[in-house]
């Protein structure tokens, strides 16, 4: 684990610790909108927190699921009110501070454009696209209810599957890192996959002979 995510950590740990359900929710919030905290570690630690009796786990899920939600809404805001040729110059000069790539945010956008509501509902599942799918969301734009409504169960099974890491692995809950590592590379994997399947079945179905039409009775 680098310095910097220790002293993010440190820094989450003692907001939670002190402030409670807001401070929760204040550090998901950071994390949808600043992808360098790690909601990896945001969550397992307060799942253990509720192990504890510090927290309720339902609570750990509902606040940390509202944080998320805000912290979308941001996101999509600057998607509906900022036009496309401005995010990417934004994109390109200061994205690398927020973990924020040039093919990345491409690529939620393309990933928008073909699947919507579902992009965003599956995207709140995937590294590297989880914050990001929020911003072709508002530049479509797509109804705001629609939005909340895919973004707040994508949001509430991520979230609910870590805090019961936490939860699970008690004192031991900084493994769930190591765990999220294989996650990640188990879904690079898979989309890897799939895009080689989709472009072999695209190119079978651009070179097969058309069957010729039948002649009428």
């Amino acid at each position: 684990m680098t310095d910097l995510l220790q002293m993010i950590l440190a820094w989450v740990e003692a907001m939670i610790t002190q402030a409670g359900y807001p401070g929760l929710v204040l550090a998901m919030v950071l994390e949808t909108v600043f992808p360098p905290v790690p909601s990896e570690a945001i969550l397992p630690f307060a799942g253990i927190l509720a192990r504890r009796g510090v927290f309720e786990l339902w609570g750990v899920i509902v606040a940390a699921t509202f944080g998320s939600v805000l912290g979308a809404l941001i996101l999509y805001g600057a998607g509906r009110w900022a036009e496309e040729h401005i995010l990417l110059s934004l994109v390109q000069r200061y994205g690398r501070w927020i973990g924020l790539s040039e093919p990345l945010f491409l690529r939620a956008l393309a990933v928008f454009d073909r699947h919507g509501a579902l992009a965003v509902f599956v995207g709140r599942l995937l590294p590297g696209l989880r914050s990001f799918i929020s911003i072709p969301a508002g530049m479509a734009p797509m109804r705001l209810s629609t939005f909340l409504a895919a973004t707040a169960l994508g949001s509430s099974l991520w979230n609910s599957l870590f805090a019961l890491l936490g939860w699970w692995l008690g004192d031991h809950w900084e493994d769930a890192i190591a765990w999220v590592a294989v996650y990640e590379e188990s879904i690079l994997l898979v989309a890897g996959a799939a895009v080689v399947a989709y472009a072999v079945w695209s190119w079978v179905r651009r070179i097969a002979p058309k069957a010729p039409p039948s002649a009428p009775a």
